[in-house]
């Protein structure tokens, strides 16, 4: 099991490739003005905090069917939950209301009934889950974990929105934006994005899509911290950037500003997940960058007092930030909810999930109850 842990416990990446991932944004098109909002500094409603309650942790008596680090968590009307990819390639771990155990379904492979890298599971109408797998294929799977349908999506398919009459919007993690495909897997429409890819930027980074109670969209762009807010039909009506002192734009103008970005130790967010309130409000969890962790190690490097290129932990890289959003009115409600765990992303519009590592090396999610203090 320890073995089995080691290529996911710590995340390791070269600084050489975080480089790259800080410079992802810097040939996008911005947004036009008329229909482009920056959100001021500050809260709209400053005595409001953002607080995580823990509710429940799985994994601790899986075994080898245990939550990694990349885990997502989706969860049915009954109180189940499902989790993947786990330590065991191409399987679905199930547990119970209370977090236990229940068992597994699926294996490796390309056939009916198996997965080969699982990337999202996401809760579809009627308790159908729907599985995102590697090369772009989507996965329906019935509340009795029978399959009863696969469709193809574009290779980087990532965060997926399924819809009742069967269809699903997709986004992409690589070539920006996505199709919406019908229930046999036809494209029927496409999402209106503020940051199409072009020769110089092909990766615009969006991760995800989350419906609103009104059935608008809102889009997510993993490289930066914006939101488009789309029509029901996927046209876009307004894009949102989220700017202030602690929290700039990854929109950087030239190669020498994003190294003097690093050297400085600013701060640059990258927004990981959404979830939209019953009352219109999106929860948007962010991931800020510790660029002094960056520049120390990058000076080391350059000095000669290291030998070999820079290796970061991503656990201690990136600060996870939880913000409530007001699209309309384009405001952060609320900022808080920093925990030195990871989060991984969102179950719904009132849970959280994290990532946290037992001292044998099990590693637990924990799912922690979203809510704001003195609104």
């Amino acid at each position: 099991m320890e073995t089995m842990n080691e290529p996911h416990r710590m995340l390791r990446v070269r600084a050489a490739a975080l480089a790259a991932v800080l410079l992802l944004a810097t040939g996008a098109a911005p947004a036009g003005a008329q229909d482009s909002l920056s959100i001021a500094p500050g809260r709209s409603c400053p005595a409001c905090r953002v607080t995580l309650t823990p509710t429940l942790a799985l994994g601790a008596d899986a075994g080898v069917h245990g939550p990694t680090t990349e885990s997502r968590v989706a969860r049915d009307s009954r109180g189940r939950y499902f989790v993947a990819p786990t330590y065991t390639p191409g399987s679905i771990a199930m547990y119970g209301p209370d977090g236990r155990f229940r068992g597994v379904f699926g294996t490796e492979g390309g056939g009916p009934g198996e997965f080969r890298g699982i990337q999202n599971l996401v809760m579809g109408p009627g308790d159908s889950l729907w599985v995102v797998s590697g090369g772009g294929r989507i996965t329906v799977v019935d509340p009795e974990q029978r399959i009863v349908r696969s469709i193809t999506a574009d290779e980087g398919a990532m965060g997926i929105l399924p819809r009742s009459d069967g269809s699903v919007a997709v986004m992409n993690m690589v070539g920006g934006g996505g199709p919406v495909l019908d229930a046999a897997g036809a494209e029927v429409g496409r999402l209106e994005l503020s940051t199409p890819p072009t020769d110089d930027n092909p990766t615009t980074g969006q991760s995800g899509v989350v419906a609103l109670p009104d059935g608008r969209l809102v889009a997510l762009h993993a490289t930066r911290y914006r939101l488009d807010v789309l029509d029901t039909d996927g046209t876009r009506l307004r894009t949102i950037d989220r700017r202030a002192f602690w929290f700039p734009s990854l929109e950087l103008a030239s190669e020498q500003e994003a190294m003097r970005h690093i050297q400085e130790a600013r701060t640059t967010a990258m927004t990981f997940g959404a979830a939209p309130t019953a009352t219109g409000e999106v929860w948007v969890l962010a991931q800020r960058v510790n660029m002094t962790s960056v520049r120390d190690l990058f000076q080391a490097f350059e000095s000669g007092a290291m030998t070999q290129e820079p290796v970061l932990d991503m656990n201690e890289l990136l600060d996870a930030v939880l913000e409530l959003v007001d699209v309309d009115a384009g405001q952060v409600v609320a900022t808080g909810g920093s925990t030195s765990r990871l989060l991984t992303g969102f179950l719904d519009g009132e849970h959280v999930v994290g990532v946290r590592e037992l001292e044998d090396g099990i590693i637990v999610l924990d799912l922690w109850r979203m809510g704001v203090r003195g609104r």
